[in-house]
């Protein structure tokens, strides 16, 4: 693992004692681990850099939400925010989605290690013709997610690549 082009903002503290040591700890990163509530970046040596606890309030990356899909790879955004697409993941047997008239069925996987399996696709039969080339993309990308990324109140998406598939947003109620 290395940590490269480290940079402070303009407008570092008059004593930037404490910017260095930041930055010379980051540099000598080595490795990293991560548990379901710590994160340790470690030196070449084994001992700790840095490290990080989960917040308690933290949903630890629960992904079974409604979900409102702002972004999708290969779509046409504008017909995509005009058809809402979304992702309903509140039973993840049960997970449904769609990008237009069609609704998608699907089983979902998800461990604490961020990966997701979205398996067993199934959707309805109707052609619209406005959503057609988004549905086609849809039914394309849900057998290549492979991780996911909860930050908040946004979901990320991702295939083995780390190419970022699908974003979406929660549906507050």
């Amino acid at each position: 693992m290395q940590i490269a082009n480290i940079s402070t903002h303009l407008l570092s503290c008059p004593d930037d004692l404490a910017d260095q040591t930041l930055k010379l700890n980051l540099e000598s990163v080595y490795s990293f681990s991560v548990t379901d509530k710590e994160l340790r970046l470690l030196a070449k040596d084994g001992h700790t850099v840095f490290s990080a606890e989960r917040a308690a309030d933290d949903e630890g990356n629960s992904i079974s939400r409604k979900w409102l899909i702002q972004e999708m790879i290969n779509a046409d955004h504008e017909q995509l925010t005009k058809d809402k697409g979304f992702l309903d993941l509140t039973d993840l047997t049960r997970a449904q989605g769609g990008v237009g008239c069609n609704k998608f069925s699907f089983k979902v996987t998800a461990d604490d290690t961020y990966h997701i399996a979205l398996a067993d696709a199934a959707a309805t039969e109707m052609y619209c013709q406005h959503a057609a080339a988004n549905e086609s993309v849809f039914s394309k990308l849900l057998p290549l997610v492979n991780k996911y990324q909860v930050v908040g109140n946004s979901l990320k998406l991702f295939d083995k690549d780390n190419v970022l598939l699908l974003l979406a947003t929660e549906v507050l109620l």
